[in-house]
């Protein structure tokens, strides 16, 4: 605090709890200030799926997302420029929000359930925010790996997670995570589906993983065509079932000793966490005050809080509640191994 605020603007811990819980279908109540910051009017308890929906349906024709499709190959002389802006491939708010909701019916009807975990394992991609996204319409969260992370140690999150869906980008990890995912049985063994944003895999194609059999691994427009086999009040009846409360999201540990920990941060502690960074940034350097677009650069892991946050939640939460909307333009696998991170900032 900076010492302006008063007593009412804290939550005011009254009985004895519990206070949290470590359960994947348990609700961790929002704690509500009177006033504030934390209050029901500054940042009233919402899903992170609700303020998207919101970003769309008043700003839906504003550009979400941007990437460079195909990515300029790097070159033994160095990366080349960026695209013309307008020569990247996008998604508007209203494409964010039905892709996320057609992604979620695909993972329904390869199995996915409510208070399921999604994982990701892949670079930043508009198809790893649609998934993150789909988890929660879906009625479950996502649990995203690290692109670093080795074979064994995706292998740990899958199955100390209970993923039963495994969203990844390319083919080398998904021949690496297998053999890892062998390793780790008896304790993997809700594995339902790989689906694929990075390569093409052939139609019906499956792989086996011991403990859950003969697994389908699927594309993602193979994936976004499923999405006809599960109708809308299926979904519908997910997302509702969803509270602020319950976890959106497993934050995985990067630095501590020992095998990862997994981290449960619910939709209100996004939401909030979300708001009070977009305050602060609105008051001390005017992000967002204007009904302008606002550019971000998408290249911190997205299955760290940081990414997750100003990557992920930032831009709708943003769009949905100021006169602002915010664009996500992504960064090109090798930017920062080569040094051309910078050269997007001469993206015109």
């Amino acid at each position: 605090s900076d010492g302006t605020g008063t007593p009412e603007d804290y939550f005011a811990y009254e009985g004895s709890g519990p206070w949290y819980t470590c359960e994947a279908k348990g609700v961790a109540a929002p704690r509500v200030a009177k006033t504030g910051p934390a209050s029901e009017k500054e940042c009233a308890p919402r899903t992170i799926q609700e303020l998207l929906k919101k970003a769309a349906e008043e700003k839906g024709d504003k550009l979400a997302m941007k990437i460079e499709r195909p990515c300029p190959a790097l070159a033994p002389g160095g990366a080349p420029p960026a695209l013309l802006d307008s020569e990247w491939t996008t998604w508007t708010y209203r494409e964010y929000y039905e892709d996320s909701r057609k992604a979620a019916k695909g993972f329904v009807k390869l199995g996915f359930e409510a208070h399921d975990t999604l994982a990701i394992w892949g670079y930043n991609a508009p198809e790893w925010m649609l998934s993150a996204l789909a988890a929660g319409f879906g009625g479950g969260k996502v649990g995203g790996l690290y692109p670093t992370d080795t074979p064994e140690n995706a292998a740990f999150k899958i199955a100390h997670s209970g993923a039963s869906i495994v969203v990844l980008e390319d083919k080398a990890k998904l021949d690496k995570l297998l053999p890892a995912l062998d390793a780790r049985s008896p304790a993997v063994t809700r594995v339902k589906a790989f689906v694929a944003y990075g390569f093409e895999p052939e139609l019906g194609q499956k792989v086996e993983v011991k403990g859950c059999g003969s697994v389908p691994l699927l594309g993602w427009k193979a994936l976004m065509d499923l999405s006809t086999e599960t109708d809308d009040a299926t979904l519908e009846a997910r997302s509702r079932a969803v509270s602020p409360g319950h976890c959106a999201v497993l934050v995985y540990t990067s630095g501590t000793t020992g095998e990862p920990k997994a981290v449960m941060l619910s939709h209100d502690c996004m939401v909030y966490e979300t708001v009070a960074v977009a305050n602060m940034a609105r008051e001390h350097m005017g992000l967002c005050a204007k009904a302008e677009q606002e550019r971000i650069l998408s290249y911190l892991p997205l299955s760290h809080v940081a990414g997750k946050m100003v990557d992920v939640v930032f831009p709708f939460v943003a769009t949905a509640s100021t006169p602002a909307w915010v664009t996500v333009y992504f960064a090109r696998p090798y930017d920062l191994k080569a040094g051309t991170l910078k050269d997007l900032s001469l993206i015109h």
